[in-house]
């Protein structure tokens, strides 16, 4: 493993974990409703600053032998603290026309602003695009946007119109391709969605946003003020963290620290984050 791209074999399928970019994120944001002297015990107990919290923006490639699928295109090169995706793909031997499917998990621009370039142009302009139906029709939607910061609303308006024509929308376990099925993780925005990736029995659950830091874990009730329906977000994690912890499948969370990979364990009536890296 190298500090932005990460190999590992699921079965049949070939896959590469890729840190497109990242930034440091602060307590107050990622977790904005929690009591201020909980955040700071906790915090002091992880041996953790309150504006030093790592956020990567992981990106996933899985190649099954018969097409190449991409979750997430990153940032884009017009953020200076990311835009490394492209690269990190032609370096492991694919380059942009070479991706068949990319599926973007949710609207925000660190997962769609890859999809164009500087120009406005299609990067991976011979994939299929796959995202759920709602999210997809908040987030060109102009009322919508014009509610949004500027951010958001720039980058939705650059890189998902682009798309109509080559887009599929699916939704509750709608297959994306053979072993790979959707996983509705509603909440951090109204259409946000995962996948469960599966070949030989061996099975990767990736939940994108359903967390945003290992101490979702530890504290579930505790949301960030980026999502969109806090009470939706807390029922959707305590789910998904069930489901992960039980079936002791691999879980991917995209923000978590790079590679963003481990194991989601059972700890009394909350969870713990095993990285692959311990």
């Amino acid at each position: 493993m190298t500090t932005q791209s990460y190999h590992f074999e699921l079965g049949h399928f070939k896959c590469i974990a890729m840190r497109d970019g990242g930034h440091m994120g602060s307590a107050e944001f990622i977790f904005c409703n929690a009591p201020k002297d909980d955040v700071a015990q906790t915090l002091q107990k992880h041996e953790l600053e309150a504006d030093q919290l790592g956020s990567s923006w992981t990106c996933l490639l899985v190649d099954t032998g018969k097409e190449t699928l991409l979750i997430d295109t990153g940032s884009g090169s017009e953020v200076p603290i990311g835009g490394r995706l492209i690269g990190l793909l032609e370096d492991a031997g694919y380059p942009a026309d070479r991706i068949d499917v990319v599926f973007l998990t949710h609207g925000h621009p660190d997962h769609i602003g890859g999809c164009t370039n500087t120009e406005g142009k299609l990067v991976f302009k011979n994939a299929r695009y796959v995202m759920g139906k709602s999210e997809y029709e908040f987030w060109t939607s102009d009322e919508n946007l014009s509610r949004l910061e500027g951010r958001m609303a720039q980058f939705a308006r650059k890189n998902l119109p682009v798309i109509q024509e080559q887009i599929r929308f699916v939704s509750g376990t709608d297959e994306v391709l053979p072993g790979i099925k959707v996983i509705e993780a509603l909440g951090h925005t109204p259409g946000h969605l995962g996948l469960e990736i599966q070949s030989q029995e061996e099975v990767l659950l990736h939940l994108a946003d359903v967390a945003l830091h290992p101490l979702h874990l530890e504290h579930p009730k505790w949301y960030a003020r980026v999502d969109t329906n806090p009470e939706q977000t807390i029922a959707t994690r305590n789910e998904l963290l069930k489901r992960a912890s039980v079936s002791g499948a691999k879980v991917l969370l995209s923000h978590f620290d790079f590679p963003s990979i481990g194991h989601v364990l059972q700890n009394g009536d909350t969870w713990v984050w095993k990285p692959v890296t311990e």
